[in-house]
């Protein structure tokens, strides 16, 4: 078994049997499956985004809106890869809970999307000779941010609660180190039960009493 102490409980494998000797134990309070999470699809792009959610133009820096400077936002997610709108500079920090990896990377893809779209600086979109895209245009909501990674979900875009708990432990373990005041959590799951009991929502609950913002898809 593993132990989640963000949530005063433990993941294991057990039979069904052995869920009904637990269920019977008095200080067993709830017994939830570890249910799968999976990244979100979008239905978006870059170019209107920003527009859609009301920004306009409060996040370019040109107009001197806020541009998420000072700001990390950890990333919860299948991981991060650097690009040409988020350079390894601003990836200033990085969990691997799936195959334990040093080094960003990200082999699903649906990360390095959702960190582009959160901060992306729009320089892959920069006016070409024949005409090409506004500077602004794919520029994401905090462009001068910084991201941290926290990769829960392996090459497929699959997870279990378990491990997006254990993100989101470490997430709020890693706050004052790299500065985050945002957790963004673009994965879907089925409910196991009230939100009293809910094992994610008890784990996003602590996150916000540390301080940090939980922005959930």
């Amino acid at each position: 078994f593993t132990e989640i102490p963000i949530v005063d409980s433990v993941a294991a494998y057990l039979t069904p049997d052995e869920i009904q000797t637990l269920g019977d134990n008095p200080a067993v309070q709830y017994i939830a499956a570890d249910n799968s999470v999976q990244g979100m699809d979008y239905q978006s792009s870059m170019d209107v985004t920003n527009l859609t959610i009301g920004l306009g133009g409060v996040s370019a820096p040109s107009s001197g809106g806020a541009a998420g400077s000072g700001v990390t936002v950890a990333v919860l997610d299948s991981g991060v890869s650097t690009n040409t709108d988020l350079p390894g500079s601003r990836i200033v920090g990085w969990k691997d809970f799936v195959n334990g990896r040093s080094t960003p990377y990200d082999d699903a893809g649906h990360g390095t999307f959702v960190a582009g779209l959160i901060a992306g600086d729009g320089t892959a979109s920069l006016p070409l000779e024949n005409g090409g895209f506004a500077t602004t245009q794919f520029r994401g909501v905090a462009p001068a941010a910084n991201i941290v990674g926290v990769k829960v979900l392996d090459q497929t875009g699959q997870g279990r609660a378990s491990g997006l708990i254990a993100g989101i432990a470490w997430t709020i373990a890693h706050k004052n180190q790299y500065g985050i005041r945002v957790m963004n959590l673009s994965v879907g799951s089925d409910p196991v039960g009230s939100v009293t009991m809910d094992p994610i929502a008890r784990a996003c609950e602590a996150a916000w009493r540390s301080g940090i913002v939980v922005v959930c898809s």
